[in-house]
């Protein structure tokens, strides 16, 4: 999982550069470049959402875990031992709920994908001005040759 992150930045390293000799390629490139992180964006977001539906899926089953409203059978099959707390009050158990290892794992995860969108959606704005990009380095090219 962490390696999507670092994936999406080292490409973008790359991809982000203006040959300003290759003016034409760079205009060619500006839908490919468009394609490629849109693609990204798209599977990064299917994934964000699985992980939301994963998050609403364990606070449901942890609710019930911490009420004591789970039967043998249901602990069983999810590896968990009894509860062996007080029931909890609705504060207290959102505070269990949201400090809970299960929790935190699918939440750290859902923070790590929500940091990934972000980076595309920036990265999509970025290639959208890219044509401004190259038109401000034509503009500067033809000034700086006198014309």
């Amino acid at each position: 999982m962490s390696n999507i992150l670092q994936v999406i930045k080292e490409s973008w390293s790359e991809d982000s550069k203006i040959d300003s000799l290759q003016i034409r390629n760079e205009i060619v490139r500006t839908p490919i470049l468009h394609s490629k992180y849109l693609t990204y964006l798209i599977e990064i977001k299917c994934a964000y959402r699985e992980v939301e539906v994963e998050v609403i899926k364990m606070h449901r089953l942890k609710s019930r875990y911490y009420k004591g409203e789970m039967g043998k059978e249901e602990l069983l099959e999810l590896n968990w031992d009894q509860y062996q707390g007080i029931k909890p009050i609705k504060s207290e158990l959102e505070t269990l709920i949201t400090t809970d290892s299960d929790m935190v794992e699918l939440s750290t995860k859902l923070n790590y994908y929500k940091i990934c969108l972000d980076t595309l959606e920036s990265i999509i704005k970025a290639i959208a001005s890219r044509s401004y990009d190259i038109r401000a380095l034509l503009e500067a090219e033809k000034f700086y040759s006198g014309s």
